[in-house]
């Protein structure tokens, strides 16, 4: 006996965008998804930041695109729903049409906060929530890259999703048809929705342009938990780290008119349920400027624990760093005063820390120099070469974490030569 089962499965069923907003100098939060606007009261600028969500059916590509005019930091969390049973799929079923059973127990269709989130497990692939099933059945490819149209939504106070596909239409209820694969060299023209930058969302407040935009390419990402991160020297890069609570941080500040490469690529189906079955992935991005991520004592911005998990410690640590905001300690392995002669050339070496912390830093540059004297040392390799006029004299070795203030010293001292036998 053949048995007809109803498949749906759900590109965006409810996409939702938030993003960490500055208003009257402290922070707010709008939150806006592909379905209604001001699901979640406030008002404020998202810095230009627009979350791609592209499908057909079966790619599934989720980036980030910076549209603004300064550089801007992401994060990204995926949420999975899966049930099984007679009426899988049906939203808001007041008369027991949906009989399906979720998979994750207290997780509901119709309502995205109880879906759960994916966390990383033994690889990024790997979901971390031992008894949802979810990849029993679906098959995950994440990072990569892709062609992609820059978004004509330049309102600064929207945070719709930009949408490339949607769910709808047909009589199995699913449609496809608005899909568009970009290549190089493709073209589009359009209204590009500007708006009156007054931080309100109304209509009227909003003016368009007629433009045509041309398809641009995303770095090609890799995916990375947050361990291998911490364990390859906490350097960024074109990569997604994945946190241990399921937010994926983008690696390097996104400069105006560019984008990420992508956290997700494609869902494979792996295994077919042998009834109606009804699965979905709610994307949520989150993006700040600067040190502008919140405030940890308010709770506010990436704190906000109504809108999802502050950031671990490892993930403040990332976006400090990215943006130049890391405390480091420089050591100079020098416990006491190191002596020289005039005329000697010797090289200096430092080490980058966090500070409290012995985790080494790789991949930091450092500016080298001297004070006390006529001594001379290479700015960019620490190699000191002692004056003859210098004898007798304390001299100061200066090393400087490039782009910050952190530094470390090695003082010395300069001693008469050695006479020869």
């Amino acid at each position: 006996m053949i048995k007809n089962k109803r498949k749906t499965f759900a590109a965006v069923s409810a996409v939702t965008l938030s993003a960490a907003i500055l208003l009257s100098g402290t922070f707010a939060w709008q939150s806006i998804s592909q379905m209604a606007k001001n699901e979640v009261q406030g008002m404020g600028d998202n810095f230009g930041g627009r979350l791609h969500d592209d499908f057909n059916g079966k790619t599934k590509k989720v980036y980030v695109e910076n549209f603004g005019d300064e550089d801007i930091f992401a994060r990204i969390r995926l949420d999975e729903y899966m049930e099984l049973g007679e009426g899988a799929g049906i939203k808001n079923s007041e008369d027991g049409t949906n009989k399906a059973v979720s998979l994750v127990k207290e997780a509901n269709i119709n309502n995205v906060m109880t879906w759960t989130t994916h966390k990383p497990n033994t690889s990024v692939t790997d979901c971390d929530t031992k008894d949802s099933g979810f990849h029993d059945y679906f098959k995950w490819t994440m990072g990569g890259k892709t062609w992609y149209m820059p978004t004509f939504d330049k309102n600064k106070d929207s945070l719709d999703a930009d949408i490339n596909g949607t769910l709808g239409g047909g009589s199995t209820g699913i449609s496809y048809g608005d899909y568009i694969e970009y290549k190089s060299g493709d073209k589009e023209w359009g209204n590009a929705v500007y708006d009156a930058d007054d931080n309100t969302v109304h209509d009227e407040n909003v003016t368009a342009k007629r433009e045509e935009h041309i398809a641009a390419e995303t770095p090609d990402a890799t995916v990375i938990t947050m361990q291998k991160w911490i364990d390859d020297g906490r350097t960024p890069g074109n990569y997604w780290v994945y946190d241990v609570d399921g937010w994926a941080y983008w690696a390097n500040p996104i400069k105006p008119g560019t984008a990420t490469g992508m956290l997700l690529a494609s869902i494979e189906q792996i295994a077919d349920p042998d009834e109606d079955w009804y699965y979905s992935i709610n994307a949520v991005g989150q993006f700040a400027t600067a040190d502008d991520w919140g405030n940890k004592e308010k709770g506010t911005g990436f704190y906000d624990k109504n809108k999802g998990t502050a950031p671990t410690e490892n993930a403040e640590i990332l976006l400090k760093q990215l943006a130049g905001l890391l405390d480091v300690t420089v050591t100079t392995y020098s416990r006491d005063i190191v002596t020289v002669e005039p005329g000697a050339e010797v090289k200096f070496t430092a080490t980058a820390k966090i500070a409290d912390s012995d985790e080494a830093l790789s991949g930091k540059e450092f500016e080298w120099s001297v004070s006390g004297g006529k001594s001379t040392i290479e700015k960019t390799t620490g190699v000191l070469t002692v004056s003859e006029e210098d004898d007798l004299k304390h001299l100061v070795v200066k090393a400087t974490v490039k782009g910050t203030e952190s530094y470390g010293i090695y003082r010395l001292q300069v001693v008469a030569p050695t006479k020869k036998p």
